[in-house]
């Protein structure tokens, strides 16, 4: 057999730990947020706040390798969908994100993320807490039904194809603390609702633009 090729398909969806102190000052910052953004936001979760332009800053000098990773990958193995591609090879277009908003979510039993998108081209949720007792409801329904999303974060792109399992179109993940997700904003993700109370699972999301320029 000769050279061969494979051809990435869908969305990127990026996945990595960061490191603790970073994780303590971003939940640090969250709680000193006082500013509601539940009508900007999709989710049925009463505690949504935004970071200051300050704390945004803080963010992003502290994230830049991160999201460097995520879209280094995306250039390296998609890019060639991209309208930029030959401008981009050719070393004549710079690869640039910047963020657009930053916000923090407290979800406690019964709350929930329906399927939605986000606005820019690039979105992420960070998870900050994240109670055992949440983990191991989880393991009791995946071993009790034939559902696993419970407290979940789920992401889907494309519909479900039944009866073809080498077509991937859903990933479902029950998050770790400072574990980061990053994906492009139109991919239609959700948070499903936990049960256990007097219990509450804290993570950071947030959107930011993608540009290319000279």
């Amino acid at each position: 057999m000769g050279k061969y090729r494979t051809y990435n398909w869908g969305p990127l969806l990026f996945q990595a730990k960061l490191e603790q102190p970073f994780c303590d000052e971003l939940l640090r910052r969250g709680k000193l947020s006082t500013e509601p953004r539940n009508k900007m936001l999709a989710g049925n979760i009463e505690k949504e706040f935004g970071y200051s332009e300050n704390d945004m800053s803080w963010f992003t000098e502290n994230t830049g390798p991160v999201f460097k990773a995520y879209t280094d990958h995306w250039l390296k193995h998609f890019a060639t969908t991209n309208r930029f591609y030959p401008k981009i090879q050719a070393g004549e277009l710079k690869s640039v994100v910047s963020m657009t908003s930053l916000w923090i979510n407290t979800q406690v039993a019964g709350e929930f993320n329906p399927p939605h998108k986000h606005g820019g081209d690039i979105s992420f949720v960070i998870y900050l807490k994240v109670p055992k007792e949440i983990v191991e409801e989880n393991k009791y329904w995946a071993e009790k039904s034939a559902d696993m999303s419970a407290g979940a974060i789920n992401f889907n792109y494309g519909e479900p194809i039944y009866g073809l399992e080498w077509i991937v179109n859903q990933h479902v993940f029950i998050p770790e603390e400072c574990q980061i997700f990053i994906f492009p904003a139109q991919l239609t993700h959700w948070v499903s609702p936990f049960k256990t109370p007097d219990v509450e699972r804290i993570s950071v999301s947030g959107n930011l633009n993608w540009n290319f320029i000279k």
